[in-house]
């Protein structure tokens, strides 16, 4: 999983591979409480979430056999 631009203003791209089917992502802050939820079938998703505040942000993506998380921080 690649999330591109880091650091960015809230919007971001990012790339999945290695999915099957459909793959759950999340974003969280930096306490853990979850920001935006997503259900997508596609490898590359494009994501506004640019009414966040400033700060460091989790993204977890997660299929039935898989999670990865990767740290982006919004500035």
């Amino acid at each position: 999983m690649k999330a591109y631009p880091n650091p960015n203003n809230g919007r971001f791209t990012v790339e999945l591979s290695n999915f099957t089917g459909e793959v759950n992502l999340a974003v969280y802050n930096s306490t853990g409480a979850l920001i935006n939820q997503i259900v997508t079938g596609y490898e590359t998703i494009h994501v506004d979430l640019s009414i966040l505040r400033k700060g460091i942000y989790f993204i977890r993506a997660s299929d039935n056999n898989e999670i990865l998380t990767r740290k982006i921080i919004v500035q």
